[in-house]
């Protein structure tokens, strides 16, 4: 079990428990409460089932229990103060932690896999991607920086673009134009969910900002509250993936005259009560 690969201390708390249970059958929550020197023997089985979370007070207590390294206790506290906390600030604070000790670990395994970190770290490799199908595309550090409304500096412009070609998601041609390849990348191993959770955090604060800045006529932003049962969720979820899958068949071109836009589709829950009995407030934060 490689703890730096979870993004819920919950799920990771499970199969902890699970793989100590397959090795010594004698294993038990009490035996763990025991080593983290928790009163209540029960209290790690109610963590798991969301019935109570990790405290300040008792944090260092779990990962006596857990013996965990020090790395491993140092991004076992911030994973549990990311889903903990209920300012947006520290919870985005947080966030940033967990990425540095991700990237650290990352850069320790091979240079791949610190380029994929890369491409998914920041928002402007996958427009400067797209940019490439544009008619009058420049491949000038300082034309794609002004393009991109100066978001990014020319020499992050020029770095990207590097970055793309270095991986294959962009190729230069015989007549020095860019034009895109077609390659894979998996994101369910080395790389963490956490990255592309943070990935979709800059493209939805780049929409807040289109909401204050472009003309309706060039953007469209709606939204849809509706009671759905549990049992249909994934049902709703599937026909969100495949209206995005019918969307980029309908308006992928090999070139366009005109702009790279990105869309944003976001389903998630308003309400808890029928996820957590009980107290809201100790429902369980963060989660995937």
């Amino acid at each position: 079990m490689d703890l730096f690969e979870y993004t819920d201390y919950r799920k990771y708390l499970k199969d902890y428990y699970q793989a100590q249970k397959a090795r010594n059958p004698s294993y038990s929550f009490r035996v763990f409460a025991n080593r983290a020197r928790l009163a209540s023997p029960n209290y790690l089985k109610l963590v798991i089932d969301g019935a109570r979370r990790i405290t300040d007070r008792n944090l260092e207590q779990f990962i006596r229990g857990l013996g965990l390294t020090k790395a491993e206790a140092g991004y076992f506290r911030k994973l549990v103060q990311y889903q903990e906390s209920a300012d947006l600030e520290a919870k985005n604070a947080h966030l940033g932690e967990l990425l540095k000790s991700k990237q650290r670990r990352l850069l320790r395994v091979r240079e791949v896999t610190k380029d994929r970190y890369e491409i998914l770290r920041k928002w402007h490799h996958w427009v400067i991607r797209e940019m490439v199908l544009l008619r009058d595309f420049k491949a000038e550090p300082g034309w794609i920086a002004g393009r991109l409304g100066n978001r990014v500096t020319p020499k992050e412009a020029q770095e990207s673009l590097e970055l793309l070609e270095r991986l294959e998601f962009v190729i230069r041609g015989a007549d020095g134009r860019y034009r895109q390849s077609e390659p894979l990348i998996s994101t369910s191993d080395e790389i963490s969910s956490l990255l592309i959770r943070d990935l979709h955090k800059q493209f939805v604060e780049l929409g807040v900002e289109s909401l204050f800045r472009d003309a309706i006529e060039e953007r469209e932003m709606n939204g849809l509250t509706l009671a759905v049962s549990r049992a249909r969720v994934p049902e709703l979820k599937q026909a969100i993936k495949n209206f995005r899958k019918e969307l980029n068949r309908a308006f992928t071109a090999e070139e366009v005259e005109g702009d790279v836009y990105h869309l944003v589709i976001n389903l998630f829950p308003v309400t808890r009560t029928a996820r957590f009995k009980g107290d809201l407030s100790r429902a369980p934060r963060g989660g995937k």
